[in-house]
């Protein structure tokens, strides 16, 4: 058995995932500038949490976070170890992608990729009182039903 002292540590586990997937996979920067949305972030998210805290969706168990089709989700739930290192992994890709985004414009740009938060009254569920043809409605998609 290895002492501690005599394997890798985190961080080198995590720059060989990442390193492996750039080079094996072909995950490298323009395919992570595409995901503007968190992507990577959430999915990293996914594997960091551990197993028995996952809340989990369909017949494949996804997490209800991950960002991609159900079918990539691809869990080791026997070696937690790799399931941190993937996390990882996904974690400098999106730091990396950050940064790349700051440089190219100026800023981290925020995008909103849901009507929740502070973002709320952007949906169509907001209560937001319409009146119509002489009637009133609580938000515009109660509006909407009606035609």
């Amino acid at each position: 058995m290895e002492k501690f002292s005599d394997i890798r540590h985190g961080a080198n586990l995590i720059k060989d995932e990442r390193e492996r997937q750039i080079k094996k996979e072909g995950w490298d920067a323009k395919h992570d500038d595409y995901y503007e949305f968190e992507e990577l972030a959430k999915a990293a998210a996914c594997y960091a949490i551990p197993p028995k805290c996952r809340q989990l969706t369909g017949k494949l168990h996804v997490p209800t976070l991950w960002p991609w089709d159900d079918e990539s989700w691809n869990p080791d739930t026997e070696n937690r170890i790799r399931e941190l290192v993937k996390a990882g992994a996904l974690i400098a890709a999106e730091i990396d992608r950050l940064f790349r985004e700051k440089e190219k414009f100026g800023v981290t740009m925020n995008k909103i990729s849901n009507f929740e938060g502070e973002y709320r009254f952007l949906s169509n569920f907001f209560l937001a009182p319409i009146t119509y043809d002489g009637r009133v409605w609580p938000s515009s998609e109660h509006l909407y039903e009606v035609f």
